[in-house]
């Protein structure tokens, strides 16, 4: 039986380092340090300066065994070592290597010299796959490697490949995407927030889509290295020593690729300026997310999914004509046939956008992007020539435990629930991922949908769709309102046009503002399904049936 508990699996290994590694050296001057055992154990010999590498699982009463994973990991870093100081940059010194662990020359450990690094990283990033590989006459493979590699614990498929971006997004991007998928079902016994994980990786699904359509020849958003510089493969602070005047780098896991890979790992200034750079980034924040699970890397998942789709959207093109096909941002019905295109005619393109709880979705809910479409058709001189696409956007959710939606914990219908009630109650639009805030989703719909935005807002949303400020969404977003004629949440006109007005002074560009008013005769509200004992029960009875059926 495998030890689990972090103490004993410490003991484990030290009592395996003063047997096997270090049996001269005192209990005192030995340190344990890493994974406390379990896999990458480090072992610290104080008096002479040594450090040990461990490799493998411990078992009660025995040796660490080693897994074939694990005899591969210590072999891996082996040789990518002996490949960096064949380059001359400066590692550890290896003293002694057995079956189950390596030892290595211990440097002491100061703050890292960046300009150091840096002249290092350039001596790296020198050696080009060119002269490693040719996977045909007229041009050499140039991204990726010969073998595998280790990244922690997972092993990382390699191959050769003459596209960078086919090479990352599908050795090292998609990967962590599959990862963090798997492990939905089970997020939430680390606490963490599953639709906020659910829309990153749907998130993460459309920029990979993304960044291989715009890096095509037809849209070169994202331009290729011209040839794959070696890889320390993991630059961060910790495998970094610097003793004050030589620097060291550790842990390399080497493949050939773009060497701006490397230095966004290191240098959070690196890369901000550049799509690639962002896109990096972001990849480093979900890898860390999907392996760790850790709420506090979910925010930072977030932050650098801001600063991609707000450079995205400052520097973007027009979209290829393909866009929106692929994008598994958007929750979609398989196979459902579309507006037909009309031939011969240049379509304008109107993107619908309905954000809300839904918890539950409801009748007067499913007609507000029909009653927005038909207020834009007849107000809109090109009517033949108008394609409209449409979105109902869900809260995560978090949201629904918030003191305004005041519902109890058995009314809180989980995302994937709501996103399915909503394209089970109508056939006409489409369900889209609500991305971390207002701003950053409506920017991610715009620039894979192009054409003009349209917030459409009912009665009790009227005033937040108004102004911006509210929302943080774009001044020059057009907004749609939708009066319930029998609601209670009547809108007040008066303050409708006084803000507008407000509006036209306060923003450069503001959005226009269309008003319109759907006769009812039946009210409908989320409130009064979830207050009414009688029309609850008949939901969810009419719920547990539609499940059965599946």
């Amino acid at each position: 039986m495998e030890l689990r508990n972090p103490a004993k699996e410490n003991t484990l290994l030290m009592d395996f380092a003063a047997r096997s590694i270090f049996p001269d050296a005192t209990r005192d001057s030995l340190e344990t340090t890493g994974d406390k055992g379990l896999v990458n154990g480090l072992v610290i010999e104080k008096q002479k300066g040594l450090i040990a590498k461990v490799f493998g699982h411990f078992r009660a009463g025995t040796e660490p065994s080693l897994s074939s994973d694990d005899a591969d990991r210590m072999l891996y870093e082996l040789e990518d070592l002996n490949r960096l100081r064949q380059l001359g940059i400066d590692t550890p010194e290896v003293v002694r290597v057995e079956a189950e662990f390596f030892v290595m020359k211990l440097m002491s450990h100061t703050k890292v010299n960046w300009k150091l690094l840096t002249k290092l990283l350039e001596r790296l990033h020198g050696a080009t796959a060119q002269s490693v590989v040719c996977s045909s006459p007229s041009r050499p493979a140039a991204f990726g490697f010969a073998r595998d590699s280790f990244y922690g614990l997972r092993r990382i498929t390699n191959g050769w490949s003459n596209d960078w971006w086919t090479f990352f997004i599908g050795t090292r991007f998609s990967p962590s995407i599959d990862m963090l998928e798997r492990r939905l079902p089970d997020i939430a016994l680390s606490g963490v927030d599953v639709s906020r994980s659910m829309a990153i990786v749907r998130f993460a699904r459309w920029l990979a889509d993304d960044v291989l359509l715009r890096s095509s020849p037809c849209h070169p958003w994202f331009p290729p290295p011209l040839s794959g510089s070696l890889l320390h493969g993991d630059v961060f602070a910790n495998n970094v020593l610097h003793d004050g005047s030589r620097t060291m780098l550790i842990d390399p896991v080497c493949f050939y690729g773009d060497p701006l890979l490397d230095l966004v790992k290191y240098s959070n200034k690196r890369g901000d300026n550049e799509p690639a750079g962002l896109v990096y980034k972001f990849y480093y924040a979900f890898d860390l997310f999907a392996w760790t699970r850790n709420s506090m890397h979910l925010a930072s998942v977030e932050i650098a999914m801001q600063k991609l789709v707000r450079y995205m959207a400052s520097t973007r093109t027009a979209p290829p004509s393909c866009l929106g096909a692929r994008h598994l941002v958007i929750v979609r019905r398989k196979g459902e046939a579309r507006e037909k295109e009309m031939e011969g005619q240049t379509r304008s393109e109107v993107v619908l956008v309905c954000f809300g709880a839904f918890n539950p979705p409801h009748p007067n809910h499913l007609r507000l992007l029909d009653i927005a479409r038909g207020a834009l058709m007849l107000n809109d001189d090109d009517l033949p020539t108008l394609s409209v696409r449409g979105f109902y956007i869900p809260a995560p959710d978090a949201y629904l435990s918030s003191a305004a939606k005041d519902t109890s914990p058995s009314q809180r219908l989980p995302l994937d629930l709501r996103e399915r009630l909503i394209l089970q109650g109508q056939d006409r639009w489409d369900v889209c991922t609500y991305l971390s805030d207002h701003a950053t989703t409506l920017t991610t719909l715009q620039i894979m949908m192009g054409g003009k935005i349209y917030l459409v807002a009912g009665s009790d949303t009227y005033q937040k769709a108004l102004e911006p400020e509210r929302l943080r969404i774009p001044a020059s977003t057009n907004v749609i309102l939708v009066e319930r004629s029998s609601s209670d949440a009547r809108i007040n006109w008066e303050d409708v046009e006084s803000t507008i007005r407000t509006r036209e002074t306060k923003y450069q560009g503001a959005g226009s503002v269309l008003c319109v008013r759907q006769e009812e005769t039946e009210v409908w509200s989320s409130t009064k399904i979830r207050k009414s004992p009688l029309l609850w029960s008949q939901f969810t009875a009419e719920l547990a049936r539609n499940e059965e059926k599946k």
